[in-house]
């Protein structure tokens, strides 16, 4: 038996952000409802409009399941429609299923790359991309009561957080096993009754539904996987501030920008940035701060729903959340920079952050999270005020352009 109780009380305490961050997945169920079985446009059509809200999920790098199928779907529309009606026949065996989708859609593949189909020509790399990660999403997305989203790497890792092993050994059966474990994991979130009570309301506020909790179930394996710990919340979930300070960006010497100067940023290869991303540092510290917000103007006596702009609105805004000023009106503004290093430790915001930072000086802050402690939740954060225009800034990318004669 698995005890999930110490996770789901930390995921309980981060519910607000967990639920903007992973709204898109109820859109994305909403309008493959709505659209798939419509008849007036082609199937290729009907997968676009859902897959494009759900890009993230089978989308990535080099990585494209759902343009393939669409393309399957657009060239081959019969045995595609073949191939989903199998998997979507709920009176055969899953594993059946699964395995019969995967075998009929790579003979759509093969059928199309031996014909010399014209847009994969000079690819040598072309492959169909169908795997049990995308068989997960089109189950959920045609059956959102019943099944779950999976990957391999969030099974892996909630396991083993949650004491669970592993004891599938083929891609496939890998798929089923996850199943069973959410299934299990379910049962023990349904015993949270004021935390569903909750749940419900939001989904109703924003015009949602998740009838068989399946789509809160994999958001919480998923947030167990890559942000939570069993430890964190045993003491009243509180985040534990060491110490802050603020101060206004004046202190700081003046930059003079040079012409073309572009300060490198989520979109540049700046390996530093790199690496805290692939340690999910980043999220992480800005999640961090959106829990200080909220302590912050508790303790003001203001009420105001925190917003994690770069998760819910993306990351072009040129700042990470929204919060208010003392007055409970004003907007702050607020970039997020983490490091586990000392405040000393260099840092890097792109032109949309500085020109942010230049229109709202005012308003505009730099949360400096260091010293930062995922695993417990601590940090020291210096927090400065202004343009990043005045900060000491050094350019380490440029933009030109050549011309011919």
């Amino acid at each position: 038996m698995i005890d999930v109780k110490n996770f789901i009380q930390a995921y309980i305490s981060e519910r607000d952000t967990f639920f903007d961050r992973e709204r898109y997945k109820w859109e994305a169920v909403k309008s493959f409802q709505d659209n798939y079985f419509r008849k007036d446009i082609p199937l290729d059509e009907r997968l676009e409009i859902p897959f494009n809200i759900a890009n993230n999920l089978l989308t990535s790098h080099n990585y494209y399941p759902a343009g393939m199928l669409r393309t399957f779907a657009k060239e081959k529309t019969e045995e595609t429609q073949i191939c989903l009606d199998n998997l979507f026949e709920e009176s055969l065996p899953l594993l059946e299923r699964v395995w019969t989708f995967l075998g009929g859609i790579e003979k759509i593949f093969m059928t199309l790359k031996q014909g010399g189909y014209s847009d994969w020509k000079n690819r040598t790399n072309v492959q169909s991309y169908q795997d049990p990660h995308t068989v997960s999403v089109y189950l959920a997305l045609r059956f959102p009561d019943k099944y779950y989203i999976y990957k391999w790497s969030v099974f892996k890792t909630a396991a083993e957080k949650f004491g669970y092993t592993i004891k599938s050994k083929n891609k496939v059966d890998k798929l089923i096993e996850f199943y069973e474990l959410c299934n299990t994991v379910k049962q023990e979130i349904l015993k949270e009754k004021e935390f569903l009570d909750d749940y419900r309301a939001k989904l109703k506020e924003s015009g949602l539904a998740d009838v068989g909790y399946s789509i809160l179930t994999q958001d919480f394996i998923y947030a167990v996987a890559t942000y939570l710990n069993a430890d964190d919340f045993r003491k009243k979930g509180k985040t534990v501030i060491r110490k802050e300070k603020e101060i206004e960006s004046s202190v700081f010497n003046t930059v003079i920008l040079e012409a073309g100067a572009e300060f490198r940023g989520k979109k540049g290869i700046d390996f530093a940035k790199r690496d805290e991303l692939f340690r999910d540092l980043g999220i992480k510290g800005e999640m961090w701060v959106v829990n200080y917000e909220k302590e912050r103007l508790a303790r003001l006596g203001i009420k105001y729903d925190v917003r994690h702009v770069s998760v819910v609105d993306g990351d072009g805004l040129g700042y990470d959340v929204l919060s208010v000023e003392d007055d409970s009106k004003t907007p702050r503004y607020i970039e997020v920079k983490t490091t586990t290093g000392g405040v000393d430790r260099p840092l890097f915001f792109s032109r949309k952050e500085l020109e942010r930072s230049i229109k709202d000086a005012d308003h505009f802050y730099l949360y400096r999270v260091c010293n930062f402690k995922a695993a417990n939740k601590q940090a020291d954060v210096v927090i400065i005020r202004g343009s990043l225009a005045d900060l000491n800034a050094i350019p380490v990318t440029f933009e030109i352009s050549i011309k011919k004669d």
